[in-house]
């Protein structure tokens, strides 16, 4: 075999950096999207390719705030599971 690339090799680089590129764009359309108070944000994950748990975790990372009445049920569910526990 020489020196140069495989063409099949080649080929995964390609759509590698176009899947690199692809997943760049969802993100910044997503941050874009949770920056704009007239989107709901239960629609901004149905709209992209992952979990609304990823989804969440992208924004958290990218510091965006938690929508307030998910942060309320998370507290009360944690606070549940601690009552829960401790009546153990």
């Amino acid at each position: 075999m020489t020196d140069k690339e495989h063409p099949r090799i080649a080929a995964i680089r390609a759509a590698t950096e176009k899947f690199e590129k692809a997943r760049e764009a969802v993100e910044q359309a997503i941050y874009a999207a949770y920056s704009d108070p007239s989107v709901k944000r239960g629609e901004i994950a149905d709209a992209s390719p992952w979990t609304v748990a990823h989804v969440r975790k992208l924004a958290r990372d990218h510091g965006i705030a938690a929508d307030p009445a998910y942060a309320k049920r998370t507290a009360t569910a944690r606070k549940r599971a601690q009552e829960h526990a401790a009546a153990e």
